[in-house]
């Protein structure tokens, strides 16, 4: 709230490099600040903010806070949904390597992929875009990316913040963070908790290691020496830096369909955790899941990040492996973004047919489990249990 107040003076921070001397009145641009580019860089990304408009929201920016319209947007009874997320280190390899134009699709899908595992759609997203010197060129680009993901996802950009703040990052570097909200009709909140004994696991392939992992994947680069700018050993035709920079994969348009059908009982985000941590989080008590490893095909990409952390790291020892089969669930997951339970199906043969309809219906998704009475054990015992064998 603006009431009135005295002419604001600024005093630079003194560990501001090449902080100019007072002589007389204080200014942002002393301070590092330049309100000029900040403003310049609205008035560059208005259009794509406008080219993500939907039912609800005319994705205008300026004001003082974006405004959606549940009720242009065709809800009746609805519950609002509401998840935030950031990119992580994946940023260090973008900044590095020039490559920002996928990291604001990153920034969407993990935030949009949290809505849609609960049954929401996703409505509107804001932006964080923080950096010491404000670089408008590369914030152009990654808020072009953005507003792509959001077009993919079907949600409208209707606003966000740009802070400059000098002292606070390196000369280059910057951070993100997203903020998303969807809804989903009352009725039709997906808990999980309609799984049984019985149904069928399935599974969605990832676009590569999205944009969890990066502080591993990072120290295996170092440690191993990789040549990011070259052919990867897996895959001649392309840098292993864009293998590793392939945007987040954003499941909405495949999956909201299938919800509004009511097909699918539950759904999790394999997200930091593996499968070993988030299928959990939807299980009702009194069952587990059954995942068969082997059932899908791993990706070149996991499949060679695996092989790079099996062994030990020479010289000082360092313990940078990848661990098999239980372990890779959690921290490769082979290249699986999706787990979902669905009705049908169950472990006495079913499988195959269970396969070969929902490939039908959902592409690229296949069988990659069950779910099982628990035998005495609860939820988190299970998890418990699991854990321990890695």
């Amino acid at each position: 709230m603006w009431l009135a107040a005295p002419i604001m003076t600024d005093t630079p921070d003194s560990a501001t490099p090449n902080a100019a001397p007072n002589t007389g009145s204080y200014t942002y641009a002393q301070a590092g600040v330049s309100i000029a580019a900040g403003n310049a860089l609205v008035r560059a990304i208005a259009p794509l903010a406008r080219s993500t408009r939907r039912p609800g929201a005319d994705a205008d920016l300026g004001g003082f806070g974006g405004m959606f319209d549940l009720k242009a947007a065709g809800f009746v009874d609805p519950l609002l949904v509401a998840a935030n997320d950031g990119v992580g280190t994946k940023l260090k390899l973008a900044i590095e390597w020039d490559r920002h134009e996928g990291v604001g699709i990153d920034l969407v899908a993990m935030c949009v992929n949290d809505l849609i595992v609960q049954g929401a759609e996703p409505l509107f997203f804001l932006d964080y875009y923080a950096s010491g010197k404000l670089d408008a060129a590369v914030a152009e680009r990654v808020v072009a990316s953005i507003a792509e993901g959001c077009k993919t996802a079907g949600c409208a950009l209707i606003g966000g913040e740009t802070a400059e703040m000098p002292g606070m990052y390196a000369d280059g570097d910057y951070d993100l963070a997203g903020f998303c909200v969807g809804a989903v009709e009352r009725t039709n909140v997906l808990t999980g908790r309609e799984i049984a004994a019985g149904d069928v696991m399935l599974g969605l392939a990832s676009s590569g290691v999205h944009s969890n992992g990066f502080s591993l994947v990072r120290r295996l680069a170092a440690d191993r020496g990789w040549k990011l700018d070259r052919p990867a050993l897996f895959d001649q035709d392309k840098l292993l830096i864009d293998h590793l920079m392939a945007p987040t994969r954003i499941y909405v348009a495949s999956l909201l369909p299938l919800l509004r059908e009511r097909r699918i009982k539950g759904l999790a985000h394999i997200t930091g955790g593996g499968l070993l941590e988030n299928i959990p989080r939807v299980l009702p008590k009194g069952v587990h899941a059954v995942v068969d490893a082997d059932a899908w095909e791993q990706s070149r990409l996991m499949a060679f990040l695996q092989a790079q952390g099996r062994d030990r790291a020479g010289g000082d020892g360092a313990d940078v492996q990848l661990r098999d089969r239980h372990g890779r669930d959690r921290e490769c997951r082979r290249g699986r973004g999706r787990d979902r339970g669905a009705g049908g199906g169950g472990r006495n043969g079913v499988h195959d047919r269970a396969d070969r309809d929902w490939r039908a219906w959902l592409h690229g998704a296949w069988v990659g489990g069950y779910v099982e009475r628990a035998r005495g054990l609860d939820r988190d015992a299970w998890l418990r249990k699991r854990a321990s064998a890695c």
